[in-house]
């Protein structure tokens, strides 16, 4: 009887050690459990992080061949608030999105003369084919929520041919979706 008492006694201790064991194992699951939840969650805040901060635009025609041709992709900051002359932006304007390069930032005076446009009287464009009207812009004071951008190769709508001009207009910064940071061309 003292034999099976201890037989027993021995099994109860072995079971208690077992449990025990397998509590002090836990902790690693459990610590790997935790670090794979927040490895997940810091993931999901960076990809929504991603999503809020950069668009992808993709060009559609060669409106700015010298710089982009049809089918790149440009990647923008839709958190750039201010821009600087020679920027890429990507702007919206009625259902219409588009890349345009800033030539003139609020408080710059721009102004054309034929084939000339010159921002704070400094000759920026020369050669400017903005088509048949030859229109003069008289000095205009770009406003603290307005840029002035440049649109190349844009086709010429009182053209039957597809003949091609440069535009120049002013946009509200309320337009602009923000500044390209990288131009991406297919292999493709």
């Amino acid at each position: 009887m003292i034999k099976a008492d201890r037989d027993h006694a021995k099994k109860v201790i072995k079971a208690q050690l077992s449990t025990i064991t397998n509590d002090v194992a836990l902790p690693k699951k459990t610590k790997s459990n935790i670090f794979s939840k927040l490895l997940f969650i810091l993931l999901f805040a960076l990809g929504i992080l991603v999503l809020i901060t950069f668009g992808v635009f993709k060009i559609e025609n060669d409106f700015m061949e010298s710089s982009f041709t049809s089918g790149d992709l440009l990647v923008y900051n839709r958190m750039a608030h201010s821009y600087n002359v020679g920027d890429i932006v990507i702007v919206k304007t009625d259902s219409k999105v588009s890349s345009h390069q800033v030539i003139a930032t609020p408080g710059d005076v721009v102004e054309s003369v034929f084939e000339s446009v010159f921002v704070n009287h400094q000759l920026v464009i020369d050669n400017y084919n903005y088509g048949p009207t030859n229109s003069v812009i008289s000095p205009y004071t770009v406003s603290n929520e307005e840029y002035f951008i440049l649109t190349e190769n844009t086709k010429d709508p009182d053209s039957d041919s597809n003949d091609t001009i440069d535009t120049i207009t002013v946009v509200s910064s309320q337009d602009i979706l923000g500044k390209a940071i990288l131009s991406i061309r297919p292999i493709i």
